[in-house]
């Protein structure tokens, strides 16, 4: 036994640091071995890994100079209005906008695109059998292991669930990029996803499903509004009353113009979406960085243990 292995530790919080480099620099080829496998694994991974890409869209607020103006003229109305019992709603894009950036994750965002077989079988592709055109339980050794470590780590195991509206919205919540900037007046969305392509699509659909739905329940709004000033016209007697819902009304009739035109109502796309050129995820530099570090690091913390052990056992034998 050398006498620089048993050195090493001198005590519990003491290190002869002289005595471990030594120790290191002879025992070289211990690193070297654990830095060769760390990274063979590695390439491993890579060569198995789905490499994905990253899709980008920037986000405005929807142009809405012409509603703006039919807004401001509803606030001057405001009080005539509420004399006969009319509630407007609020005017302006800024609020419509923030609705926007919710409902990118919302569940009725993902209802209606979890009814397109197409997004659901892509995104969902282990679990859809192509075959029987089924969907079927996910199978494997990954998936029996991953039920091994919940039951041992006490995680419940929940009951598979075909993929739905609910786990299609879960899967937004976790890969949907939705970053917002307090002192920018646009929202950047980001998904990745292995096919660059449908990336691009499924951002662009997230992003006509939304407006779409928002148009769709300010539409309704208005229809209800509509209705009930058409109904108060026809019992108000008062010249003034009547002056006034009239002119609501036909405020209102042109709200819905604008709300049923084919342009973006809440939303529209600034830049994009357009996806890298290259993958983004896994970065190989990176990965086999970070495995030749950890091979490294594996390879130290054996050497230095082993001598601690050794050095150990030593002072041991002594004293008996």
């Amino acid at each position: 036994m050398n006498p620089t292995d048993t050195v090493v530790v001198l005590s519990e919080e003491t290190v002869d640091f002289a005595a471990a480099w030594a120790l290191l620099r002879r025992r070289w080829w211990v690193i070297a071995l654990t830095t060769a496998a760390a990274l063979l694994v590695g390439i491993l991974i890579l060569h198995s890994a789905t490499y994905r890409y990253t899709s980008t869209m920037v986000i405005s607020p929807a142009q809405t100079s012409g509603s703006d103006g039919i807004s401001s003229r509803l606030g001057s109305l405001g009080g005539l209005a509420s004399a006969v019992g009319v509630s407007l709603p609020e005017g302006g894009g800024g609020a419509a906008f923030k609705l926007y950036v919710e409902g990118l994750k919302s569940y009725d965002v993902a209802q209606v695109l979890a009814r397109d077989p197409d997004i659901m079988h892509h995104l969902f592709f282990a679990e859809w059998d192509a075959a029987t055109r089924q969907w079927r339980r996910p199978q494997g050794a990954v998936h029996g292991f991953i039920s091994a470590v919940k039951d041992l780590l006490g995680i419940p195991n929940l009951p598979w669930q075909a993929p739905d509206a609910t786990r299609l919205q879960t899967l937004f919540e976790t890969q949907l990029m939705v970053e917002v900037n307090a002192r920018s007046p646009v929202v950047i969305v980001r998904f990745e996803d292995r096919d660059p392509a449908f990336a691009n699509r499924l951002l662009q659909r997230i992003n006509n499903t939304t407006d779409g739905l928002l148009r769709a329940r300010a539409i309704l709004r208005t229809n209800d509004y509509i209705a009930y000033l058409t109904a108060k016209l026809r019992t108000v007697e008062l010249t003034e009353q009547r002056q006034s819902i009239t002119q609501t009304l036909g405020d209102q009739e042109r709200i819905k113009m604008a709300e049923s035109s084919t342009r973006p109502f809440a939303a529209e796309v600034f830049s994009g979406p357009s996806a890298t050129s290259r993958p983004t995820s896994p970065k190989p530099y990176k990965l086999l960085l970070l495995t030749m570090l950890g091979g490294v690091v594996l390879g130290v913390a054996i050497i230095l243990l082993h001598a601690r052990r050794r050095s150990h056992v030593r002072v041991l034998a002594i004293q008996g």
